[in-house]
């Protein structure tokens, strides 16, 4: 008697049933994804309760983890319509920000309760990208900055994920080579955005923003006590009910969807980066299937979903426009002397002509042109840019010492020593009488050099 093959893994079939999602079985016959039992009838309720994600966080914040919450369910429709979905969401936000409780929110969905980290073993990897198929897998606490070795791991992860490629092994005693495949999307949480990379990696992030206080607490309490409830009482989770009707929407409607993403236009112009412009692209496709998606529910009409599409857009064109900003940019020590140009050209702050005029009133300036020396004055210097920074709706990424260290070990800054020193302190001293203050010395030259916007 001829036995029916079983779908091993999670996600969309093969075959005739390439179009179904399902939920995995293991060697022992057991359900791997709990997928719950939906009713169409409640459908507008359902999508009414998944918006509410939305307000878990200022919305050019929650927004684009919104959207890549669904993507791992059609990044293979996405695949087979020519325009596969290659970046991964990076939320970067201070310890303590909550950034991994929003994560799990929108990413631990069904029964699964395991993340990754990039401190995880390759094989270890890719044990959770198979069974993440068609799904998205969270990588956690991501500390990628000065730290070379992590670095140099993340960039060999980054590209294959992106391209949905796996890492290249040999088999068969080495007579032949297979490479892995990673179907599925990714989600990255970090504390700083990781300027050292390389600018080929930086196109493959989605670096999204957080502040300390942008969590609304209320409303992941909210999100969580439902969840503890329902397992509680062993009952299916109503954020798990709504992405399983999301999921039967994409079974019912898989060849028109395809259809939809392979007619979508080439986006130009945006950025001058390819990678940006496709990046934009499928977001913006992923905001019309879920749009979609509600006007199926009912939630909404075709006219109120274009509305909510093209307010959707300008949120994403925002992101893209910043992430493009971030591609471009050069290390830390650069954009923080840039802002500083910035601001005295724009007459924003000021560096005193010389140590009597700083000394007369040293609350007006920033800094002291000296002979062949800009001598920085650290605090307000660096008060300066964090306040930039957060008015352009950016994070400030290093600390003053942090800044002071890079700008002594890349050069750009003398630094102090002394006989009893093997490496220069970043700061040297300026004194006035009794006074002393640490200060930066950077020579003009170096200053003028760094400052100076590349063509």
């Amino acid at each position: 008697m001829k036995s029916t093959k079983v779908n091993k893994y999670p996600g969309w079939g093969k075959a005739f049933e390439s179009k179904k999602f399902h939920p995995g079985q293991n060697e022992n016959g057991d359900t791997l994804l709990a997928l719950p039992n939906i009713y169409l009838n409640d459908r507008y309720n359902l999508y009414n309760y998944g918006l509410k994600l939305l307000k878990l966080a200022p919305i050019e914040v929650v927004l684009p983890l919104f959207l890549h919450a669904h993507s791992g369910f059609v990044r293979k429709l996405f695949q087979e319509g020519g325009h596969p979905i290659q970046y991964v969401p990076t939320l970067i936000a201070p310890t303590g920000s909550r950034k991994t409780s929003l994560a799990k929110i929108f990413f631990l969905l069904f029964n699964h309760e395991t993340y990754a980290s990039f401190n995880d073993t390759d094989r270890a990897i890719e044990l959770v990208s198979t069974y993440y198929k068609d799904q998205t897998v969270i990588f956690d606490d991501c500390k990628l900055t000065n730290d070379k070795t992590l670095l140099a791991k993340f960039e060999k992860f980054i590209r294959p994920l992106s391209e949905g490629q796996g890492r290249a092994k040999s088999s068969d005693a080495g007579s032949r080579l297979e490479r892995t495949q990673q179907m599925h999307t990714a989600i990255i949480t970090a504390e700083s955005y990781p300027n050292e990379l390389q600018q080929s990696s930086k196109l493959r992030l989605l670096p999204i923003f957080m502040t300390q206080k942008d969590v609304n607490n209320e409303v992941l309490t909210y999100f969580q006590d439902e969840r503890a409830l329902a397992k509680q009482h062993a009952e299916a989770v109503k954020l798990d009910k709504y992405m399983r009707l999301f999921i039967h929407y994409i079974e019912q409607h898989y060849d028109e969807i395809v259809r939809m993403v392979s007619k979508a236009s080439p986006v130009y112009g945006l950025s001058q980066h390819a990678r940006l412009n496709s990046m934009y692209q499928v977001q913006s496709l992923l905001a019309k299937i879920i749009l979609n998606f509600g006007v199926w529910c009912n939630y909404h009409n075709q006219e109120q979903a274009t509305m909510l599409y093209q307010q959707w857009c300008s949120i994403i064109k925002g992101l893209v426009h910043e992430n493009d900003t971030l591609c471009n940019d050069a290390t830390p020590t650069t954009l923080f002397l840039r802002t500083l140009a910035n601001g005295e050209a724009a007459n924003e702050i000021a560096y005193a002509p010389d140590k009597a005029t700083y000394w007369s009133n040293p609350d007006l300036y920033v800094g002291i042109v000296h002979q062949s020396e800009l001598i920085l004055i650290p605090s307000p210097a660096y008060a300066y840019v964090e306040r930039t920074c957060q008015r352009l709706g950016r994070r400030m990424e290093h600390t003053m010492d942090t800044i002071a260290n890079r700008l002594r070990d890349e050069g750009i800054s003398k630094g102090y020593g002394g006989s009893d020193r093997k490496k220069l302190r970043p700061y040297t001293k300026l004194s006035k009488g009794n006074k002393k203050m640490d200060v930066i010395c950077i020579p003009l030259s170096n200053y003028s050099k760094l400052t100076m916007e590349e063509e």
